[in-house]
């Protein structure tokens, strides 16, 4: 994986980050994911972006191993992890888990993406 393809790589996930966050400003709690149509559109839009951000984060972590353990203040694993289980166990998802996701995890994941693009940018 190429420093151009890798930068391109967290921009995605980046922008991936900013649009479930704009779709998360709609959502107050848990319930609000499955108790109207928009509800779900933005469960369903935000399972499929996490589902991108940990498959990006999967290969670069094979391209590029140790390069996320610079960051420990995210827990990497669990993203990529998250990944796996939106894809193979899609029905055992429940919108608490997302809700708490986007509400805790996104930040910090945000602040650390934000934080290494910067750094590939300046080399």
């Amino acid at each position: 994986m190429s420093d151009k393809t890798l930068l391109a790589s967290f921009e995605f996930i980046l922008e991936s980050i900013s649009l479930v966050q704009s779709w998360f400003a709609q959502i107050s709690q848990p319930d609000d994911y499955i108790l109207t149509l928009q509800g779900k559109s933005h469960f369903d839009a935000t399972l499929m972006r996490l589902q991108a951000i940990g498959e990006t984060l999967k290969k670069i972590e094979k391209h590029r191993p140790g390069l996320l353990k610079d960051y420990p203040g995210v827990n990497w694993h669990e993203i990529i992890r998250l990944r796996d289980i939106i894809s193979h166990h899609y029905e055992q998802l429940s919108q608490e888990i997302i809700y708490y996701t986007c509400k805790t995890d996104l930040p910090e994941l945000k602040a650390a993406i934000e934080n290494i693009i910067t750094r590939l940018k300046e080399n």
